[in-house]
């Protein structure tokens, strides 16, 4: 028998070894006995400047460590109102420019509050966003910044630098990119041309050379930054373009601003549907929107109709109904039979009570009687029990209200099958919870408050769309509408060229095949695999033939190889049976052949069934 003594419970343990029968553990150190900790929890007003570099030097060590774990606590730290990171925060961002070795502070906070441990780690997200909402308090961000970028330019110019002004300049434009990206109204300040004329005066002045990636990552920020505020502009002056007819595209009264166009149909967009259009597949023909913006545009409410569009025409010929008999049975008409179109419409629909859940939020129980059969009404376990295809979790439904002074849709997703234990019900009628669909506000609780008082004299429907499921595509309309923000598509040079380019587009190398003397190891494509075969980024097109001879694939499979392993970007395409997903395989096998060569990180496949 292995027993343990005085072992707390949220002590982590790791096991050492086994003598004699007893395990013998060594404790993991508990987070808040890390000395980093007894750092933070001291206020910064007994410190000098020295000691809170101090601090943000320690930070980046641990951060630079890789310890997942210790990046996210120092995260959730950092902006913990109990602790005092907040004042460190302030005493960086509060220097005066004038301060003697200014830069020297500066610099581990420039790097720990861009490093990627802390960006890239989706649990911590909030606490990013956090820090980053301190950092620009009060629109200090961008004065910070621009004192940093003058303060590069002022040691570079009298040669007083001891630093690498590459890996400040990269840290300096990734920051700025997250405080637009957390703080909207940034996007309007008159200061920010000027940051950006600086960066782009440091990149130059640094002598970076173009084909590395600090040089790209820099220069492809600057110029999407420049984007957003162009796109901005040609945004805001969105009633003079359509004023000079420029509808070609879109509804009036449709946004030409995809990001302020609600995902979910609102009840004026289901009322002018008829004169709502879909984008036009001739790019020449005249748009709010050009390149990067246009295209994302595009994809974005095409997408958009692909998943509502059936959802925004049902809605629409109930709305229709309604208007022209607003007492329309939609039980007992003989002429309508909404099962055959694919979803379901249940009357005289209201909402008992509103409720709060932690885990769902905002929940409605809904109440309504079930589709009749002749006369004979149908029991709650009766409709529970043979009509097990509707109201299931997940589904989409919507309550349409057709009053005067109260004509709305709301969205709700069915979250279960009547209420929670405790919660009464009128047992004459069906019950369902379900959660709010869309974004809550105040506005949308107090409609939902108004419906659920105000029930005699106030028709209600609800329609049920069974098919439709929106965790399949919101959150890929979320991303689409941030990308819009951000005016920045991955590898958008070669997606999205200049359209005044008459010549071909010259598509360099991946970054990490760039370096002198690199070669691809072709070793796992070959038949004998004793011999190797190197395939060299620059002298790639002598090599497709002698590939063919010494592999299984034809000519067009190693040009496809080839071509791929040796560009940034590339399109393989073939009608069906030419062997694409085993190119795609084969691709694979030399990437993690060269993985470490290459210092490759993780290689993400996207594979469309």
């Amino acid at each position: 028998m292995i027993e343990l003594f005085g072992i707390r419970p949220f002590i982590s343990l790791n096991l050492c070894n086994m003598v004699g029968g007893i395990v013998i553990l060594s404790q993991t150190p508990d987070w808040s006995h890390h000395p980093w900790r007894k750092l933070i929890e001291v206020s910064t007003e007994i410190y000098n400047l020295r000691t809170v570099q101090n601090f943000w030097l320690e930070t980046l060590k641990i951060l630079n460590r890789g310890e997942e774990e210790a990046s996210q606590n120092i995260a959730r730290d950092l902006t913990n109102c109990d602790l005092f990171g907040y004042q460190h925060i302030e005493a960086i961002i509060g220097i005066d420019l004038t301060q003697h070795n200014f830069l020297e502070y500066v610099q581990p906070f420039l790097l720990v509050i861009s490093h990627t441990a802390l960006l890239n780690c989706t649990s911590i997200e909030p606490n990013v966003n956090d820090l980053y909402k301190i950092i620009d308090g009060d629109r200090r961000g961008l004065t910070f910044l621009t004192n940093v970028c003058n303060a590069i330019l002022a040691d570079w110019e009298s040669n007083a630098r001891m630093y690498s002004m590459e890996k400040y300049l990269v840290a300096t434009t990734i920051i700025l990119c997250e405080v637009v990206s957390h703080e909207k109204q940034v996007q309007f300040s008159d200061r920010i041309s000027h940051l950006l004329d600086l960066i782009e005066r440091l990149l130059l002045e640094a002598q970076i050379p173009e084909q590395s990636s600090s040089y790209k990552l820099v220069a492809n920020r600057v110029q999407g930054l420049k984007r957003i505020f162009c796109h901005l502009e040609i945004v805001g002056t969105e009633t003079a373009r359509a004023k000079a007819n420029l509808k070609g595209t879109f509804g009036q009264h449709d946004s030409s601003d995809l990001t302020k166009i609600e995902i979910l149909p609102t009840y004026a967009d289901i009322r002018n549907i008829q004169r709502k259009a879909l984008p036009s597949f001739n790019f020449d023909k005249s748009c709010f929107s050009a390149g990067v913006e246009r295209l994302i545009d595009f994809h974005y409410r095409l997408l958009r109709h692909d998943c509502l569009g059936t959802v925004e025409k049902q809605l629409s010929k109930l709305l229709r109904m309604l208007r022209d008999d607003p007492n329309v049975d939609f039980k007992n008409s003989k002429h309508l039979n909404f099962e055959k179109e694919g979803f379901f419409v249940y009357d005289n629909v209201y909402i008992h009570r509103l409720l709060f859940d932690q885990r769902c939020g905002l929940q409605a129980q809904l109440c309504f009687r079930s589709r009749q059969s002749g006369s004979q009404q149908r029991s709650e376990e009766g409709f529970w029990g043979e009509e097990r295809r509707t109201m299931q979790p997940g589904s989409l439904i919507c309550l349409v209200t057709t009053h005067v002074k109260m004509r709305s849709i709301v969205f709700f997703t069915v979250s279960a099958a009547k209420g929670p234990p405790g919660i009464s019900s009128d047992h004459q009628h069906i019950t369902v919870m379900a959660r709010i669909a869309e974004e809550e506000s105040q506005k949308r609780v107090d409609h939902l408050l108004q419906l659920t008082w105000q029930r005699k004299g106030v028709r209600s429907i609800l329609v049920e769309f069974p098919g439709v499921l929106l965790p399949t595509f919101i959150p890929i309309l979320k991303n689409l509408q941030q990308m819009q923000r951000e005016s920045r598509v991955p590898f958008q040079q070669w997606i999205v060229p200049q359209s005044h380019l008459k010549t071909p587009i010259d598509i360099l190398p991946p970054l990490y095949a760039r370096a002198t003397g690199f070669f691809f190891s072709l070793r796992n494509l070959l038949v004998n695999k004793a011999e190797d075969f190197k395939l060299r980024p620059n002298d790639y097109r002598n090599d497709v033939r002698l590939l063919e001879s010494r592999t299984a694939l034809d000519q067009g499979q190693c040009e496809a190889i080839t071509t791929a392993l040796t560009h940034e970007f590339a399109l393989i395409r073939g009608p069906p049976g030419t062997g694409k997903s085993y190119i795609g395989l084969q691709l694979v096998k030399v990437l993690l052949e060269n993985k470490s060569k290459a210092q490759l990180g993780p290689i993400i496949i996207l594979y469309d069934i």
